[in-house]
């Protein structure tokens, strides 16, 4: 869930699917040839990395994370930043599909038979006030909250977490700002 506190001009948002997690088992690729293949195309190519109990090595592409090991690929991003270039507008299922898609093209993969370990999805809230104000009178019954002050880009973040869900809250302007990335 993203805040925005927009003084200048109203702002009216979807929810939207945003940053996935997916693993595909090694039944659906060849590790020496997918490693070859990702050493040619990522930008960047990183040491051995543990992911779930896997050696594995990392590479970049664009906004994506590829954990390659010889049991599974372990892909994590966000759709809509690689698909849009952006993430403040809403991202459909469909475009989700077309996205994936691309995905599968480049690296030449089915990434139809992957295991969706994560997905986020985001709705902004255009607020009266400034984000800071909200985040001070959150809570949440029978949930742990954290509040961050040096949370993503040290942006003010509130997260909500139980077992198998969390909630975070935050000031999409701000982080945009940050990034020097304010779309108006």
């Amino acid at each position: 869930l993203v805040l925005i506190y927009n003084n200048l001009k109203p702002l009216l948002f979807n929810n939207m699917i945003d940053t996935i997690h997916l693993t595909l088992d090694k039944k659906y690729f060849n590790y020496n040839d997918l490693n070859d293949k990702f050493t040619k195309i990522v930008q960047e190519k990183s040491t051995i990395h543990y992911v779930e109990g896997a050696i594995s090595t990392l590479y970049n592409y664009k906004n994506f994370r590829l954990y390659l090991s010889e049991s599974k690929l372990t892909l994590t991003g966000s759709l809509s930043k690689f698909y849009k270039g952006e993430n403040l507008k809403t991202m459909n299922l469909d475009k989700c599909k077309k996205a994936i898609s691309q995905l599968s093209e480049i690296f030449q993969l089915d990434f139809q038979n992957a295991v969706v370990k994560r997905v986020d999805i985001a709705h902004n809230i255009v607020l009266e006030y400034p984000v800071s104000n909200y985040l001070k009178i959150f809570t949440s019954p029978g949930k742990k909250y954290l509040t961050t002050t040096q949370g993503r880009d040290n942006l003010e973040t509130v997260t909500f977490n139980s077992y198998c869900d969390e909630i975070t809250f935050y000031d999409k302007v701000e982080e945009l700002k940050s990034s020097n990335k304010l779309l108006y």
